[in-house]
């Protein structure tokens, strides 16, 4: 196999990790907001569930 080949695959696999971690940190952050209020209403409903009982 052609070494310069094999150099050109693994900069453009860097190159397009690099771009795509741009991509996918506002939808990281999206998907945390969701889980977290989630997360937020489970934990204020067994509470609430608790002081009933």
């Amino acid at each position: 196999m052609n070494p310069v080949l094999v150099i050109l695959v693994l900069t453009g696999a860097v190159l397009l990790w690099f771009m795509l971690s741009f991509a996918f940190i506002p939808i990281g952050k999206i998907i945390y907001r969701i889980w977290k209020n989630a997360v937020d209403k489970i934990d204020t409903k067994e509470k609430n569930d608790k002081e009933e009982i």
